[in-house]
């Protein structure tokens, strides 16, 4: 989770540079927020590779953490609806 929050904050540090250079320049505030958000992705997206790729591997960890805390899913609709099939299918 380290990973993940030390990324979004490393892209919203971006945008507000970004967004505050350009409103010094003269650009309006709404446009320049817009522009910020499109610089700040392809920027990250250029040099914030690797922090992106352990983000994405913190957010998988959890993920498959919640998945075996929960455990299997059940479908009980799907299982009913099997069981009335394979009934259908005897007679």
């Amino acid at each position: 989770m380290r990973n993940v929050l030390g990324y979004a904050l490393i892209r919203i540090a971006l945008w507000l540079v970004i967004w505050y250079l350009l409103t010094l320049v003269g650009v309006g505030v709404i446009l320049a927020g817009l522009l910020a958000v499109l610089i700040a992705m392809m920027i990250s997206f250029l040099l914030l590779g690797g922090r992106r790729q352990k983000a994405a591997e913190g957010l998988q960890q959890v993920d498959e953490r919640r998945r075996e805390k929960r455990g299997p899913v059940v479908d009980e609709d799907a299982a009913e609806e099997d069981a009335l099939l394979d009934e259908r299918d005897r007679d």
